[in-house]
């Protein structure tokens, strides 16, 4: 007997409803993050038709904005062997949590019958791209005589500008990249 979900428009199977489930459990780990970090910042690695699979990560969060950074990340690269097979009225999230197990039980296979991929060390920071930086900022509502803003409209006021240090702007930043040989 199959159960069926309901989700907006959305008719899922059980299956479907419980890969989505658990994808939707990964993409907030850290294993996801460093994923992300690998394949989409880290441009002197080709990802493209191979997956990602993460030995070791170093990682910390941010004081400010709670995003994981990495200081380390140890990745092995595994060509794609299993194409991911997608229903035809599948939706992006169903086809990301398909893609997402194919490519657990695709690197799976390859190290259980002896595959080793290629292994790489990257580094990184995660900073403050503004920090010690100034602008001028505009301030509307100054009163010179009261040595302050007022708002109330009851006395004549002007805009004024000031120096002040420039919003964080945090970036990664790829400090390293090492290709590890394995003997």
């Amino acid at each position: 007997m199959a159960i069926f979900f309901i989700k907006g428009d959305d008719i899922m199977t059980n299956n479907e409803y419980e890969l989505k489930r658990e994808y939707s459990i990964y993409t907030r780990t850290d294993e996801a993050a460093a994923v992300y970090y690998v394949r989409e910042l880290v441009e002197s690695i080709d990802t493209q038709g191979k997956w990602i699979d993460i030995i070791f990560s170093d990682r910390y969060y941010s004081n400010y904005d709670e995003k994981p950074a990495f200081k380390k990340v140890i990745v092995e690269l595994f060509k794609r062997k299993i194409n991911p097979k997608y229903p035809k009225d599948a939706d992006m999230d169903l086809k990301r949590a398909i893609t997402w197990k194919a490519a657990h039980e695709d690197i799976e296979k390859q190290r259980n019958s002896g595959i080793v991929g290629s292994l790489f060390e990257v580094t990184g920071v995660y900073y403050n791209k503004n920090r010690g930086k100034f602008e001028n900022k505009s301030f509307d509502y100054w009163n010179e005589e009261y040595g302050g803003f007022d708002y109330t409209g009851k006395v004549p006021t002007t805009t004024i500008v000031r120096r002040v240090e420039m919003g964080p702007k945090w970036i990664y930043k790829i400090t390293g990249v090492k290709k590890k040989i394995i003997r």
